[in-house]
């Protein structure tokens, strides 16, 4: 969506296409017990990253259409972050999360930023006020 308004796209215009992505995810990776998208196989890990840019992308699709589908997964991700991802005591999120739910206390590394998270939550604000 971010491309569509760099180049001038009308957003929402492909919203079919938008929703065949994002439902792709959901179906093979949501984890429909505990929140959260999985890695892989499906029973792997949880990766930082990939919950903030579903997050994102939930909340954005809801702006655009308003199914609730897409309110219900973002809450359920966040409330995954927010239980599991985060570390409310030394600060950042993990970047990633075993099957089991442990996290690998990995916080920074050449592949491990606060780029995704903290854009994403920036991001996640906007769509937020812009529902208001």
């Amino acid at each position: 969506m971010d491309a569509f308004d760099i180049i001038g796209y009308p957003e929402g215009k492909d919203m079919k296409e938008l929703e065949n992505l994002f439902f792709e995810a959901v179906k093979y990776r949501f984890d429909w017990l505990r929140g959260g998208f999985m890695e892989g196989n499906g029973l792997s890990e949880k990766i930082y990253w990939t919950q903030a840019e579903a997050m994102v992308a939930a909340l954005s699709l809801y702006r655009l259409d308003g199914k609730c589908e897409y309110l219900w997964i973002f809450n359920q991700t966040f409330d995954f972050v927010d239980h599991n991802l985060i570390d409310w005591n030394e600060g950042e999120w993990y970047e990633s999360l075993s099957q089991k739910i442990v996290p690998n206390r990995v916080k920074a590394s050449l592949w491990k930023a606060a780029y995704h998270n903290g854009r994403a939550m920036i991001n996640c604000i906007e769509e937020l006020k812009a529902l208001t």
